[in-house]
């Protein structure tokens, strides 16, 4: 082994000479209280009389714990007592402080009686020194008065003159500009961004939010494709509100502006929907909630309610048709409501529409069989539109009725199956 190398960590020698040079640093480090006693009889060839010195260990570092104990004790203690001190230097000083400020107070309430009605102590010196003690003024009140306006409704002073109307034109257009300015954030001055929230709000079905956020992004559009592009935006959400006419003009302006096919395209379709009669829209949306599109359907039964020219019939048969398809998309209390309001149409109110099952109980002599048919069947809609909703006594008497109008213009097999649904539903 080369000692440049391990110098520092080998020893040389014979092995009896290297162990006892071993128990000789064993023992000294026993003395010195730096190795336990199973550390030091496990170093040991000898291991009786280091177990011997053992117990004396153990007393030392009894001894330094103890030692420690007592120093940390004292510690301990001064600290406490640095903090008392210092806690009665600053009573002490706060005392002080309080007294000066008394003392003060005092004196300048001696001066204040001076000035008053000086007392004997302090009229005497001022005697001594042949000064004369003016007497104490005496308080006197005033009472003031304030003149009342002859027209109290009028300010108390006159107001400013008026500006002209140039001017308050032109501060109120700057005040507008300003308000807009800090109102808005970056999301609502740039058109790219609000196009973008447009089409988030059209994805969530939001169509009005929608409207306003395109509208918006128009104004501030300058290139023509991009307002090509917002204008038929504007016309779709339109047409999801079922506002045909307005969607026209916004497409219009599209093909004005070099919108092309498409937005011509679309134009000839919804100026095809404003063309066709209520009729024809609603036996579309029969075609096409029988080809199981109900989404077209219910579209195209909004369309015929939100005309105008749409006769009381048209109207009924396209709400109890919608009621039918929000029933398969599962929308039972909206169904509930679009019977509701086709029976107020149809009876003359919604105080008969809530009374319409006794209505059909009772026969409802001032109709005629088609009438009594359809009573029949907006009824059974509405008992599964509750049934659905859980209402299931209300649903049952629903039934009952159209099943008694169904027997009384000869439908007798779709009156027993109106019973027995009735029955289960009062089973339940």
């Amino acid at each position: 082994m080369e000692a440049r190398l391990w110098g520092q960590l080998t020893a040389e020698g014979d092995k009896a000479a290297l162990t006892a040079r071993r128990q000789q640093s064993v023992e000294r480090a026993v003395r010195a209280g730096a190795l336990l006693p199973s550390v030091a009889g496990a170093h040991t060839t000898h291991g009786a009389p280091l177990f011997a010195q053992a117990s004396s260990s153990q007393a030392a570092r009894a001894q330094a714990a103890s030692h420690r104990a007592a120093l940390s004790t004292a510690a301990e203690e001064a600290e406490w007592a640095a903090h008392a001190t210092l806690r009665a230097r600053v009573e002490d000083s706060k005392a002080a402080q309080l007294q000066d400020e008394r003392t003060a107070l005092a004196q300048w309430q001696r001066r204040a009686g001076d000035a008053e009605e000086p007392d004997e102590a302090h009229a005497a010196p001022a005697a001594a020194e042949g000064r004369q003690v003016p007497p104490p003024r005496a308080a006197l009140r005033l009472a003031v008065d304030l003149t009342e306006l002859a027209r109290p409704e009028l300010p108390a002073r006159d107001p400013p003159p008026e500006p002209s109307l140039r001017d308050a034109d032109a501060t109120a257009r700057r005040n507008a500009v300003a308000v807009r300015a800090e109102a808005l954030d970056v999301s609502e001055r740039h058109p790219l961004l609000l196009r973008r929230t447009g089409d988030r709000f059209l994805a969530a079905g939001s169509h009005e939010a929608a409207l306003n956020a395109f509208r918006a992004a128009l104004q501030l559009t300058e290139d023509a494709a991009q307002r090509c592009e917002v204008l038929q935006r504007c016309a779709e959400c339109r047409r999801a509100l079922w506002d045909d006419a307005g969607a026209a003009e916004d497409l219009r302006a599209a093909c004005a502006a070099g919108g092309g096919a498409s937005a011509a395209d679309a134009l000839a379709e919804v100026l095809a929907e404003l063309e066709a009669t209520p009729e024809a829209l609603r036996k579309r949306g029969d075609a096409l909630a029988a080809a199981g599109d109900p989404a077209g359907a219910l579209a195209l039964y909004g369309r015929v309610l939100s005309r105008q020219d749409a006769p009381s019939f048209e109207r009924i048969a396209a709400l109890a048709n919608r009621a039918a398809c929000r029933l398969s998309c599962g929308a039972a209390a909206a169904a509930c409501d679009d019977v509701n309001l086709a029976l107020a149409t149809m009876l003359g109110g919604e105080q008969a529409a809530a009374q319409a099952a006794d209505i059909a109980q009772a026969g409802a002599p001032q109709l005629d069989d088609r009438e009594k048919g359809v009573l029949a069947r907006l009824l059974s809609r509405r008992a599964a539109a509750r049934a659905h909703m859980q209402a299931l006594r209300p649903a049952a008497a629903d039934a009952r009725a159209a099943a008694a109008l169904r027997r009384a213009v000869g439908e007798e097999e779709a009156a027993l199956a109106l019973e027995a649904d009735a029955q289960e539903m009062s089973a339940d």
